[in-house]
């Protein structure tokens, strides 16, 4: 879980989809899904 409280939520990047901190870009925690 992200450090700064955030909740997962799907992204879509450049290399395809991830789980990512919803705080997203300021917080860079990130999962593969």
């Amino acid at each position: 879980m992200p450090r700064c409280g955030g909740e997962l939520v799907r992204h879509n990047g450049k290399y395809g989809e991830f789980i990512g901190c919803s705080n997203f870009p300021r917080c860079r925690y990130t999962q593969k899904i």
